[in-house]
């Protein structure tokens, strides 16, 4: 008759949908204050567009010269361009929005980016992520195809991982009402 859990304290935020980033900011403004809470932001770019000039970059966009270890302690040097690659301008984009969703919530923000065959996460690719990031909560954006919610949201929902579905409303990223 009753049941007493914890809060939703680490959430995974697939990228997709139309709007994404009010998306991300309503699992932070879920998230924040909570002790040990995090936002994992989860990227993909299509297989085919991965290539060998996409690079390791840092969270402002600049190549990893060491493998992805940081250039720290290691000589000044002018950092080459990152290239167009989907992989280097997904990471930046991703990283930008965590560090606006760190300051503006406090919540600490990490970005994980895969590679999937048409450039969208499958519910499989989400739920693999969700164990590997430690995440309890997925904050997923609302998807319909002719009528209907995605197969890709339903497939969500019968999963064992808690799932909330967002629909936005012109992108709206401040709230005065929450329905649940």
């Amino acid at each position: 008759l009753y049941s007493s859990i914890e809060g939703a304290d680490r959430v995974l935020v697939p990228w997709r949908g139309v709007y994404p980033q009010a998306t991300a900011h309503l699992a932070a403004a879920l998230t924040g204050g909570h002790e040990g809470s995090k936002v994992v932001l989860l990227g993909t770019v299509d297989e085919a567009a991965v290539s060998e000039s996409d690079v390791s970059v840092d969270v402002e966009g600049n190549p990893l010269s060491d493998g992805g270890t940081g250039t720290e302690g290691a000589p000044e040097t002018t950092p080459s361009p990152v290239p167009e690659g989907g992989t280097a301008v997904s990471a930046t984009r991703l990283e930008t929005l965590a560090g606006d969703l760190q300051e503006r919530y406090g919540v600490p923000t990490e970005v994980v980016l895969v590679s999937a065959p048409d450039g969208r996460a499958s519910a499989t690719t989400v739920l693999r992520t969700v164990v590997d990031t430690n995440c309890d909560l997925v904050v997923t954006p609302y998807e319909t195809a002719d009528g209907a919610l995605t197969r890709f949201v339903g497939d969500l929902f019968r999963s064992e991982t808690d799932v909330l579905v967002h629909r936005s409303a012109d992108g709206r990223d401040r709230w005065q009402d929450v329905l649940v």
